[in-house]
């Protein structure tokens, strides 16, 4: 009896041993390893790097019009005056007080106005969106080289107009000089009506005006200064303002195009 003590302990034990043998061999992921992937494009998640997400804000500004006083009939004729050009009306039945066609001293400026942007929305070559739908009436600048855009866009009312300029000029040419990492000379005057925008790339000026925005775009590296004067003559006509510094800048940047 002396020994039944020892017995006991040995068979105690012989059976956790026996109990804990399968264990041993079962096959197991032990923490920290992958898991087996027979795709060869498999990346595990582990290896995966996070892109931090960046998130650019935009600071609200103060809008107003520059002012109330200037109508759609009063920017066609300044255009006129400055562009050396006639008003021509593509897209409808009716005689065209200008033809640009058939004009002998045609000198490459086409001003085309449509009085009814639902008549031409979506079609090939036309802006299209949803921002558009409240668009009325507009008026641009065809000219057959890529260093100007002129559009001067009526909408349906003054909210829609506020909001196709902040979302379209002031917001995006602030987010682009953080996003681009251009360097950008901004004139951000929106509480009086207009935003210019001078950069590497060109200069851009919007005005808001009641229920219309006019948008202006030249490339510093294919204006001529006399295209640029173009749009000065234009804005001293209805008293829009520029920028005088910039003006200079530009004016000097372009000397030599041809």
């Amino acid at each position: 009896m002396k020994y039944l003590k020892y017995v006991i302990a040995i068979l105690i034990i012989i059976l956790l041993v026996v109990w804990a043998m399968p264990v041993l061999f079962i096959d197991h992921i032990p923490y920290g390893t992958l898991a087996p992937n027979h795709d060869e494009n498999y990346i595990p998640e582990i290896l995966l790097t996070p892109v931090p997400t960046i998130k650019y804000e935009v600071e609200e500004y103060p809008v107003n019009s520059f002012s109330s006083d200037i109508s759609m009939q009063q920017i066609l004729e300044a255009l006129q005056i400055a562009y050396e050009s006639g008003c021509y009306t593509p897209y409808t039945d009716e005689i065209n007080e200008y033809d640009p066609f058939e004009d002998t001293n045609y000198n490459g400026n086409i001003i085309e106005y449509i009085p009814d942007y639902s008549t031409v929305n979506g079609n090939a070559g036309f802006r299209v969106g949803d921002e558009f739908d409240s668009l009325i009436e507009t008026v641009n600048i065809n000219i057959q080289k890529y260093d100007l855009s002129f559009y001067c866009d009526r909408f349906e009312s003054v909210g829609k107009a506020i909001d196709f300029y902040k979302e379209n000029y002031v917001n995006r040419w602030i987010i682009g000089r953080d996003y681009k990492r251009e360097d950008l000379n901004i004139i951000n005057n929106s509480d009086k009506g207009y935003c210019i925008c001078f950069g590497n790339n060109g200069y851009r000026a919007a005005y808001l005006i009641d229920d219309m925005v006019i948008y202006y775009y030249v490339s510093v590296d294919l204006v001529t200064t006399r295209e640029f004067e173009h749009h000065q003559e234009f804005c001293n006509i209805l008293n829009l303002p520029t920028d005088e510094s910039i003006n200079e800048l530009i004016t000097e940047s372009i000397k030599y195009n041809r």
